[in-house]
């Protein structure tokens, strides 16, 4: 009777655990990248303050979003 190897399955998931850890941040990642965000935080309301008194005008949320 041929003896089974019980190491095999119990390698498999910290074989894939990297690979899967990967692929769900960079999942995370471009969700991140799709959502405009359309509230000002501190760091995006300084960006307006700043077009404003440089430029005299407000950037619309598409300029602002990606930085």
């Amino acid at each position: 009777m041929p003896q089974l190897n019980l190491q095999t399955p119990a390698l498999l998931p910290l074989a894939a655990y990297p690979f899967l850890a990967v692929c769900d941040v960079y999942c995370i990642y471009r969700e991140l990248k799709a959502v405009q965000l359309r509230t000002l935080n501190r760091e995006r309301a300084e960006l307006v303050a700043e077009q404003w008194v440089k430029l005299g005008k407000v950037p619309p949320t598409e300029e602002v979003s990606p930085r």
